[in-house]
């Protein structure tokens, strides 16, 4: 092993002769002056830091700042407090099982290893658990990341103690452990620490001392029973972290040494102010801290501490290099930089995120700005002594605003100011200090819920939204409709001979007919109330008494056959409404006579259709009129000449002579093997006079739909 003596501050980091043939590197922590002057603080220092994400939990039970917490840290033990990279040991996700933990923790007690004169933090970033023993105790738990339970289930100790670190456990590893100061800091929800409080005033240079000849085994936890360690938005780390290296980073700027005690007192007030402005004091959560039956302390000892700090008059030394040489470079590396942030230190755009200098004076300290798009500017001083390397995480503070919606269906469709956005929580970016928005949130069946919600920068509002079922409707509300459904003919059961090829012989059941086409301002009123567009209007325009056209199969009875234009007023009048059968159409445009050609006989009249032998008609025609119109003794009309009607029947070779192929009784028409539909009447357009029989039908994709194409109902029997 290379011998290494690194001098900073008023406090040395040197390397034991003893250790020279040791296998574990070591970095002793040494005053250079003062009170303390050549006093040795600690021989070596040993950390193990946990920080575990829970990738498997769901999204709420996750904590992604957990890499984080445990990245920062170490950065800046290893470049501000004397920690050898080696020294620290990181469990991350996956390596943080329960296996993992205890085997890094079992390590510190190796004698030959760890020293009484070392000092040795255990951290974790992850989830804690209180349950009740049976004895109506609490028992705390740290939970690993191949724990296989249920964190909302706390009813059941049993999955706890199979899959978990129990607390008392952790704190047999820390009492095995030899070094003489070990320091636990669990950043989690509370998991039954047990430890007496104390605080100190800052303590003397010879209390310090003190301090160092009698064991330390202390704690801190991030909050107090009952209470959640919380994230809060626009911070790298957890609430607790972020404040705890805030503390550490301000004393390696300021050269202060820190004792658990005053770390913990420190926190003990500034986490409950920071969760009491981000939460405009909704939330709660309060440090805890103290001894475990010890009355040393455990120490911070900054690497920049000053000679007064140390306890004494005294000035900062330089950092000799391995081989003797005095270096006079400086090295800053920035962490947490957003894209497109402008850095600068001390006034000098970087174009990364890596700083260097060489430097006469034995410190140097920095002036860090970041100024970034949705961020408040970021200024700090970083101290950097003579031959030093810091890692700086820069904690950008977002200029947001945040809104959490509580009480959404998960169909319902959600915008903010218009834009539709997904999941129920909303944030943004802004340059002021307070944003207006627009919310609206619609559901099929509910009234449209709309607030305008005032956001104020950096304070997450929580909205609860409430939707209102809308009344179920009724026919009644639509006055085409019910008029025509009021005037639909009924249709006797009986038999017929379908067809003009074949003889062949349909028995029908009883059913019900529209008299006419439907209207257009019958499908205005379906357009409406299911948030359609009407189709695209034919070269005549859209007159409500006319017959509607422009509609396919599908738009009529749902690509599925149970939805569409029939599925709706099924819906409204709780029957089945579909389209006529070929065989229903037929028979109720005979009348009850058999043979007929058209409704009316066996010959074309031009005053019984609106398609005319002798006049070109150039649009279709109003369904109640007093001209080349005929009512048979079913009192259904138009059933030729004004607009093709689409029946519910497939297609097939033997359709258009004979629909009843596939059965004589109420035939529905035989399987398709393409889906494509038929269609009766005819239409206003004489061309199409081959059509007008009543026998005949003609083939049409069930998606077409031309300016001669309409349709109209029949309200099946219950049968």
């Amino acid at each position: 092993m290379d011998r290494r003596t690194i001098l900073f501050g008023s406090l040395g980091l040197a390397l034991p002769a003893s250790a020279q043939t040791a296998q574990t590197k070591s970095l002793t922590v040494k005053a250079r002056g003062g009170e303390l002057a050549d006093t040795t603080l600690y021989t070596n220092s040993f950390a193990v830091l946990v920080g575990i994400t829970y990738p498997k939990f769901p999204d709420n039970l996750q904590i992604p700042q957990a890499n984080a917490d445990v990245d920062d840290l170490k950065a800046l033990l290893v470049s501000a407090y004397g920690f050898l990279p080696d020294n620290v040991v990181v469990l991350k996700d996956p390596q943080a099982t329960k296996k993992g933990i205890e085997k890094a923790l079992a390590a510190l007690a190796d004698r030959n290893r760890v020293l009484p004169t070392d000092r040795v933090l255990v951290y974790f970033s992850c989830h804690g658990q209180t349950i009740k023993t049976q004895d109506g105790g609490d028992q705390g738990f740290l939970i690993p990341v191949d724990a296989e339970i249920d964190l909302r289930d706390t009813s059941n100790p049993v999955p706890y103690l199979s899959e978990c670190i129990p607390m008392d456990g952790l704190w047999r590893y820390l009492e095995a452990c030899p070094a003489r100061h070990r320091l636990m800091i669990a950043d989690a929800c509370f998991a039954g620490l047990t430890i007496q409080s104390k605080a100190f005033p800052k303590p003397s240079a010879a209390t310090m001392k003190g301090f160092l000849a009698v064991p330390a085994l202390q704690a801190i936890a991030a909050g107090g029973k009952g209470e959640e360690a919380l994230v809060l938005p626009g911070l790298r780390n957890s609430a607790f972290t972020h404040k705890l290296l805030e503390v550490l980073r301000q004393a390696a700027a300021s050269g202060d040494i820190i004792v658990t005690s005053l770390l913990g007192a420190q926190l003990k007030t500034s986490v409950p102010d920071l969760i009491l402005s981000r939460t405009n004091g909704k939330l709660k959560q309060t440090p805890q801290f103290g001894s475990r039956g010890t009355e040393g302390e455990w120490l911070f000892v900054p690497m920049s501490a000053t000679a007064a700090a140390a306890g004494g008059g005294g000035a900062t030394e330089a950092v000799i290099a391995p081989g003797g040489a005095v270096s006079t470079a400086i090295r800053l590396e920035l962490t947490g930089i957003p894209a497109g942030a402008k850095v600068t230190v001390d006034g000098a755009q970087l174009s990364g995120n890596v700083f260097t200098d060489d430097i006469v004076e034995k410190a140097k300290s920095l002036e860090v700005a970041v100024v970034a798009t949705g961020y408040k500017p970021y200024v700090h001083t970083v101290v950097i002594p003579r031959g030093g390397s810091v890692n700086h995480a820069v904690v950008l503070e977002a200029k947001f605003v945040r809104l959490d919606l509580v009480g959404i269906p998960l169909t319902a469709t959600v915008t903010i100011d218009g834009s539709r956005i997904t999941g129920t929580t909303f944030q943004d970016s802004i340059e002021g200090s307070s944003k207006s928005v627009d919310l609206l949130v619609t559901l099929k069946g509910y009234e449209k819920y709309s607030k305008s919600i005032v956001l104020l920068t950096g304070k997450p509002i929580s909205h609860e939204v409430t939707m209102k079922l809308l009344p179920k409707p009724k026919v009644t509300d639509y006055p085409n409709l019910k008029e025509y459904l009021d005037k639909v003919c009924p249709i006797p059961s009986g038999t017929f001979q379908i067809g003009d090829r074949k003889k062949v012989i349909v028995r029908l059941s009883e059913f019900s007919i529209g008299s006419t086409p439907i209207t257009v301002s019958v499908w205005r009123e379906y357009c409406q109330a299911v948030g359609l567009p009407l189709p695209a209007a034919p070269s005549w325009g859209y007159i409500d008494d006319h017959p509607i056209v422009n509609v396919s199969w599908n738009d009529i009875m749902g690509v599925d056959g149970n939805g569409g234009f029939c599925g709706w007023v099924s819906n409204l009048v709780g029957n089945r409404v579909i389209l006529p059968t070929s065989a229903q159409f037929e028979y109720a445009a005979r009348g009850g006579q058999n043979g007929l050609t058209y409704p009316w006989g066996n010959k074309l009249e031009d005053d019984k259709l609106w398609c005319s032998v002798s006049v070109k008609r150039r649009s279709t025609a109003p369904v109640i009129r007093e001209y080349n119109i005929f009512k048979n003794t079913y009192g259904v009309s138009d059933m030729v000449g004004n607009v093709w009607q689409w029946v519910y029947n497939n297609y097939s070779a033997d359709t258009l002579s004979d629909p009843s192929k596939d059965s004589n009784s109420d035939p529905e028409g035989p399987n398709s093997s393409d889906g494509s539909k038929l269609a009766r009447g005819g239409s206003w357009e004489f061309s199409y006079k081959n059509f007008l029989p009543l026998h005949m039908a003609s083939r049409y994709d069930r998606e077409k739909y031309s300016d001669g194409g309409g349709f109209r109902l029949v309200v099946r029997s219950s049968h």
